[in-house]
């Protein structure tokens, strides 16, 4: 016995040393048990980790990231710590941080390199070369080309004694790249055939067409087209049918690019599209936000080529042309967010954990934040949520069969509208669909005083206006009175109406201007307009079509967030019965005069609720009613943000964020400022209040473009318009008829300005009755 206890004391010491010995040669720690165990817990979170990365659940991700790096023991196991650096560092530059990607991937480096030189193993090799590399890349993101550089060759040194292989060629393809940058092209073709030489070896396909696109930069940058060409064909013969966008993308890129010098301008208008089609696909691969920016800004060039080249070659009547230009216009504005909105981003996984759990943990916490209690504003949740909602729509999205056309309902129009903006100049591409007509584009530069016009009137040029006088508001807003919009919408500064000429094609205006305005709804054409987002809080409905008219005394004007809404495969919304109601914290008078006008039209079937909670409640299942109404305060916050202040004294809020998990019904008034704003963020979808309510169950969101004017300064404009429009939509008037009805009342008899009546909009998702179908009954009564 005595014998036998030695030897197992003797194995128990072996194995800690052992252990200790592993430890301090792959973490460079000293092995006690504490360290072991933290080391076991962490290195499992670690793993989580990097399987949720490379799956592009990054949401999930960054909530065990913030757990692993304010971790107590994350010292004690440096190794550990640089791994969570390194991630860190790969979120950072995913959502373009690179100034933080930059310090914390430095950070892990010099970690990996501290390891590499106590241990010279093939692990520590690889893990210092692999995060070189990454190093390289930040660096390249922030124009350091001699630090990129240095970066690369310091990884292919390391990478001699151990790496990944793709790793090796990696950083020989990024070497090639950085001395194209820096005009050294000799050396770039060594590093590339370097990099070729070892795919061969290796039989790694995508490494090999990624490495002959930087060799044909090589051949564009020695002038050699018949050279560019063949490596182009090469690729595309290698390239598996498989094959992601980002494999295509820089092909497609140099093709157009060839194309063009060679002046085959319909190849390069074929090759242009597919460019912007692959980088669409890329953008929903990437999520919702994530290198959303980057793209848009790479894509910038390509598609005003396209736009441009499609319309001269549309207005030569070229029909294939008209198709690719049509059909560009909105592409990269498209978002099949709503795939994921309309039903699955909150359905929970089947252990009630990943994705759906954390937007679930993430929801509650916002509902605390927007509480009576909340007393912080929550931005990084709302970033946090943008981010795991992002990732739960690429697990749930499914990427749509190329449409051939928008699906827009017979007797209705559709204008697209694009503004390319470059340097200080401005080019319109638009598009009208009309019924029976074909489609008609048009493209107008604007002057230096359209452009100023134009930001005038979308508040553009009021981030920094001075402090005014107090005017009454349905708002979370100050200085309004003396902003420059306030000015042009109440007639005082800048000829905004002229836009009407560059903004719609003449052929529509002319259409418009023989519409009876007097004459029923069934001759009322129907415009929906799909703008880019400077446009989104543009009054379409104040622009003059004759000397006495405006835009909304010819047609009902509807805003459309994104073509993608238009699909015919969207759900019906169903029509439900009666009013759900909440009115609270703007002025008293004009509340009355809303709820005299709902209950007159509505009758008894209308519920008013009276608290936040009961609101809150309430929307989880609204779209049993035919109408929901909720005047209040309203902010311009952006995307998920986007909130309507429920209770001004509380601070009581209630986000776009928590609406995701509420049901609408058919029409929705939002009697509130900014209501019918969208997310205007470089690379975003169009997010908001209305998206959200869209692809929850509504057809139509009637909201505010900017402040709307309130109490007795304005004579109640806005009470009096909305009290009206209850009227028409208890007689079955659908929401753009109705809206126009009411603002048309309004101004019968006065000679307001479009500050008190050209705030309200209507966004949809065209989802309403076809010209000359008859009206639904009323459901007032």
């Amino acid at each position: 016995m005595s014998n036998s206890g030695w030897l197992w004391g003797v194995c128990v010491l072996a194995v800690v040393c052992y252990a200790g010995w592993l430890m301090s040669r792959m973490y460079g720690v000293t092995a006690t048990p504490r360290v072991i165990i933290t080391s076991a817990r962490l290195m499992k979170a670690m793993v989580r980790i990097d399987q949720l990365i490379r799956a592009g659940e990054t949401g999930q991700a960054m909530h065990l990231l913030d757990e692993v790096l304010t971790d107590p023991g994350i010292n004690r196991v440096p190794a550990v710590a640089a791994g969570a650096l390194a991630h860190r560092a790969r979120l950072a530059n995913a959502v373009g941080r690179f100034d933080v990607a930059l310090q914390s991937v430095q950070s892990a480096v010099d970690i990996y390199r501290q390891m590499y030189a106590r241990h010279r193993t093939t692990d520590n090799a690889s893990a210092c070369g692999e995060h070189l590399v990454l190093l390289g890349r930040v660096h390249g993101y922030l124009n350091n080309n001699s630090e990129a550089k240095r970066a690369y060759e310091e990884a292919v040194e390391v990478s001699k004694h151990g790496a990944f292989r793709q790793t090796l060629i990696r950083a020989q393809i990024e070497l090639a790249r950085v001395c194209l940058e820096v005009e050294e092209v000799d050396k770039a073709h060594e590093h590339v055939v370097e990099a070729q030489r070892l795919c061969d070896q290796w039989n790694m396909v995508p490494h090999r067409i990624e490495a002959l696109s930087v060799e044909a930069e090589v051949a564009m940058a020695r002038g050699d087209r018949g050279e560019i060409r063949r490596l182009l064909d090469v690729a595309d013969v290698m390239m598996p049918p498989d094959s992601g966008p980002g494999l295509r993308i820089p092909l497609l890129a140099i093709r157009a690019d060839l194309e063009h010098d060679e002046g085959n301008q319909d190849a390069e208008l074929l090759t242009l599209f597919e460019l912007l089609r692959n980088f669409c696909d890329l953008k929903v691969g990437h999520g919702w936000r994530q290198h959303q920016a980057d793209l848009v800004g790479r894509t910038r060039l390509a598609e005003s080529r396209l736009l441009q080249l499609g319309f001269d070659r549309a207005m030569a009547g070229d029909k294939e042309a008209t198709y690719l230009y049509v059909n560009a216009l909105g592409m990269l504005r498209e978002s099949h967010i709503a795939q994921a909105l309309r039903s699955g981003i909150l359905q929970s996984d089947e252990e009630n954990t990943g994705l759906a759990s954390v937007i679930k943990t993430l929801l509650a916490e916002l509902t605390d934040l927007e509480g009576p209690e909340g007393t912080v504003r929550g931005a990084s949740a709302y970033e946090k949520l943008e981010v795991a909602t992002s990732a739960r729509f690429r697990q749930l999205v499914q990427l749509p069969s190329r449409r051939t056309a928008n699906a827009v309902s017979p007797g209705n129009h559709l204008v697209q509208i694009r503004l390319i903006a470059d340097d200080d100049q401005m080019t319109l591409y638009g598009s009208w669909q009309a019924p029976g007509l074909e489609t008609s584009t048009f493209c107008h530069r604007m002057t230096v005083d359209e452009i100023e016009a134009l930001r005038t009137l979308t508040g553009a040029t009021d981030e920094r206006s001075p402090a005014g006088r107090e005017i009454e508001l349905r708002a979370s807003s100050d200085r309004w009175a003396t902003s420059r919009q306030y000015a042009a919408l109440n007639g005082t500064v800048g000829d905004w109406r002229n836009l009407v000429d560059c903004l719609l094609p003449p052929e529509l205006l002319d259409e418009l201007r023989v519409v009876d305005p007097a004459g029923p709804d069934e001759t009322i054409p129907l415009l929906l307009i799909a703008a880019d987002g400077q446009l989104w809080t543009f009054p379409w409905v104040a622009l003059p079509i004759t000397a006495h008219t405006t835009l909304s005394d010819h047609a009902a004007v509807a805003m459309v967030p994104s073509c993608s809404l238009l699909d015919e495969t969207s759900p019906p919304t169903s029509v439900g019965g009666g009013v759900l109601a909440y009115f609270h914290g703007v002025n008293a008078d004009g509340l009355s005069i809303e709820r005299a006008g709902l209950r007159r039209s509505w009758e008894l079937n209308v519920r008013e609720v009276a608290t936040p909670a009961e609101l809150a409640e309430s929307l989880a299942d609204a779209d049993s009613y035919a109408v929901l109404t909720m005047s209040v305060h309203g902010n311009n916050m952006a995307g998920l943000a986007h909130s309507l202040i429920l209770d001004p004294v509380t601070g009581t809020r209630l986000s776009a964020a928590r609406m995701m998990s509420c049901r609408f019904p058919r029409t929705v008034v939002v009697g509130a400022c900014f209501s019918s704003d969208l997310d205007k963020r470089a690379g975003t979808d169009p997010t908001g209040i209305p998206t959200v309510m869209l692809c929850r169950g509504a057809a139509a969101v009637v909201g505010g473009l900017f402040p709307l004017a309130d109490g007795p300064g304005s004579g109640h404009a806005t009470a009096h318009i909305l009290s009206n429009l209850y009227s028409q939509l208890a007689d079955g008037i659908e929401a753009p008829w109705a809206l126009r009805r009411a603002t048309r009342w309004w101004r019968s008899g006065r000679e307001p300005t479009p500050v008190s009546w050209a705030g309200l909009a209507v966004l949809t998702n065209g989802a309403f009755r076809r010209t000359g179908e008859d009206p639904p009954a009323r459901l007032g009564r």
